[in-house]
């Protein structure tokens, strides 16, 4: 369940894979730290990272092309909210990639019934690899429509370039 976004989520996404090692690693390596970040991130539960495994050994070409995406959105994400860190306008081929990211996610984000009230919901069912970057998407753009989005900053040392609220 996912009743409420967290703003920081997109931020730890760009931050936890900036060391840029990630983009050697075979598609399999990247996966699964894309999947150990979830679960540590909170972007998913334990049981839906086993089910997120269980779906990629069958279907390793999903999770290639999850991890090409992984990677796009990462650069994306980087160039954008560095652009909104040094107070400048992300540009608009960017912006242009970004609502497709958003387009692809969004199908899979509904509203269920609980006991007192309602609340957003990721989708029942099957379980594919790029499951793991709903959230990232969704929180990226939460925090873009946000008033916080104004309070995103860069790190100020030489030698680092985390993003933070």
């Amino acid at each position: 369940m996912d009743s409420k976004p967290r703003h920081g989520l997109c931020l730890d996404f760009v931050n936890a894979f900036e060391d840029q090692s990630w983009l050697t690693q075979s598609s399999s390596e990247a996966f699964e730290r894309l999947v150990a970040w979830g679960v540590d991130s909170g972007a998913v539960e334990a049981d839906e990272a086993e089910e997120l495994r269980v779906t990629a050994k069958t279907d390793p070409d999903a999770v290639g092309r999850t991890v090409r995406r992984a990677r796009g959105i990462h650069g994306l994400l980087d160039r954008i909210f560095t652009a909104i860190a040094e107070s400048d306008r992300p540009g608009d081929c960017d912006l242009a990639a970004f609502n497709r990211a958003i387009a692809r996610t969004l199908p899979h984000l509904q509203v269920v019934a609980l006991d007192a009230g309602f609340s957003w919901f990721w989708q029942d069912g099957t379980h594919p690899p790029d499951r793991i970057l709903w959230p990232v998407v969704r929180s990226a753009a939460e925090l873009l429509i946000s008033s916080e989005s104004s309070r995103i900053r860069e790190c100020a040392s030489e030698t680092c370039s985390w993003l933070f609220l």
